[in-house]
């Protein structure tokens, strides 16, 4: 009797389905746009005129469907009533909220500030395009923490499987200089391998820029090269006194930002500072 094909399925380690679930997921499914409301943090301008007169259009469009003794309880579409969410008028932060974002860059909210709910990114180089995700920098809210171990974890992991560990140094036989030397020399190596696959990773854009501003550049690390942001903390954990990674062009000290909801899913989101190097 032939064998169920679930049960012909090669078994493999317990992380194995954590793998396949994030890395190898395709990222096509995506929620509603209804389930990630527009924050007030962005870079967007003021709403274009063809904008709003579209959303005008789609209110209209709506009152004709609704009886004269309800059309005052109508509000404005948000997304114009199934239609693309740019319809929507985005909200404005006020003054005060604006002068809590350090040399005005209201991209994300404050430090220290609590936020567990989605917030959104808009793309430099598409446009209108934005992003959803979970803000993890310098953010209060109890599940920050959690997003950012997940991230650590995962990036050790897989940091492990490509590069693994190199045998302990023998001490018997060797003065306490040869063997300072070849700590140094193997920490040498393992740096010049992290920066080797943050080089390659950016010149293959699995690492690109998203944002730029005042508070920093965001950067976008797809999930299957999570192992990316392990080679970062190597690098700038060996270079002292910046503790900086040398892209050629800049000198960049990152840190994690946050973790891609909706199309970029589980994708990280990591933010730098440029790094003056004399």
């Amino acid at each position: 009797m032939p064998r169920d094909k679930d049960q012909r399925k090669p078994r493999g380690d317990p992380l194995a389905g954590w793998k396949k679930e994030n890395l190898a997921a395709p990222k096509h499914q995506k929620q509603q746009v209804q389930d990630f409301p527009q924050s007030i943090y962005d870079d967007v301008g003021p709403v274009p005129a063809p904008v709003a007169k579209r959303v005008t259009e789609a209110r209209k469009s709506i009152l004709k469907r609704v009886p004269p003794q309800q059309q005052g309880k109508v509000q404005e579409p948000l997304g114009g009533g199934g239609q693309s969410e740019d319809l929507a008028e985005p909200k404005r932060l006020k003054d005060d909220e604006q002068g809590m974002c350090p040399d005005g860059d209201t991209r994300w909210p404050p430090p220290k500030s609590t936020h567990s709910k989605p917030l959104h990114l808009l793309l430099d180089e598409k446009g209108s395009k934005r992003i959803y995700y979970h803000l993890i920098f310098k953010n209060n809210a109890p599940e920050a923490k959690t997003w950012k171990q997940e991230i650590k974890s995962k990036a050790q992991f897989y940091h492990k499987q490509k590069f693994p560990p190199a045998p302990p140094i023998t001490e018997a036989g060797k003065s306490a200089q040869q063997i300072q030397q070849e700590m140094e020399q193997l920490e040498i190596d393992n740096k010049g391998k992290a920066r080797s696959a943050i080089i390659t990773a950016k010149m293959q854009r699995k690492l690109r820029e998203l944002s730029s501003g005042p508070r920093g550049t965001i950067w976008l690390l797809e999930e299957e090269n999570i192992d990316v942001w392990r080679c970062i903390e190597i690098v700038q954990k060996a270079s002292p006194p910046h503790n900086a990674v040398n892209l050629g062009a800049t000198t960049e000290k990152f840190e994690v930002f946050g973790v891609g909801l909706k199309g970029e899913k589980d994708h990280v989101l990591l933010v730098s500072q440029k790094v003056t190097v004399i």
